[in-house]
């Protein structure tokens, strides 16, 4: 009875798993900061800057409904306007930032739109200051976990390349310190970016 029951499972399942469009492929592009930032002391402004981004996906797409699993890396860049021993300066904070997320939505004909949460990892980070020789950057929530979200609009421009435009915010607020011979600099808030990406799918069922 059982051998009868796994057939007609198979028999089942076959159809689905074969209409079943599985694809695992590389992004890259480029991004510009979308931070809602606080600053203190020293820091009289920021500005987003460009930075890039890259990294691994899996999609798959039954019917017209998606789910797309990624990891990737990417670098939020910061341009500061500060005071700096009486005198107006500029410089850049880069932060490295490593996430996964996990996509779900819908394809009709060519064009995707997906949403989902996403996870947050600092990487690594630095800022330029121009007068200092050293300059010490401290998370104070170093460790932690930033829990945000992504919404993304892609469009497939043949079998295995597709453009990217996605924007991505996490809802967790970090704060940051730095600290050189001669100043301290202290800013907190949200990190989020805007970001266009050429993708290409190095694995396709279809």
């Amino acid at each position: 009875m059982h051998k009868l029951i796994c057939l007609f499972i198979f028999l089942y399942l076959a159809p689905a798993c074969n209409a079943v469009d599985f694809k695992i492929g590389l992004m890259a592009g480029v991004n510009t900061s979308l931070n809602q930032l606080y600053t203190y002391n020293d820091i009289t402004g920021s500005d987003p800057k460009l930075g890039y981004n890259a990294q691994a996906y899996a999609r798959f797409k039954f019917s017209s409904y998606i789910l797309q699993p990624e990891l990737g890396y990417l670098t939020n860049r910061v341009g500061f306007s500060l005071n700096e021993n009486g005198q107006s300066a500029e410089c850049n904070f880069n932060l490295g930032q490593m996430y996964t997320s996990v996509l779900m939505g819908f394809q009709f004909s060519k064009i995707r739109f997906a949403i989902g949460p996403s996870i947050v990892f600092y990487a690594n980070q630095s800022f330029d200051a121009l007068t200092s020789k050293t300059t010490v950057i401290s998370q104070v929530n170093e460790g932690r976990a930033q829990i945000g979200a992504v919404a993304n609009l892609g469009i497939n421009v043949s079998k295995r390349w597709s453009l990217d435009a996605r924007v991505s915010r996490t809802f967790t607020q970090s704060e940051f310190n730095s600290t050189s011979p001669t100043s301290s600099y202290n800013f907190s808030g949200n990190t989020g970016l805007v970001s266009i990406m050429l993708g290409y799918a190095i694995f396709k069922t279809k």
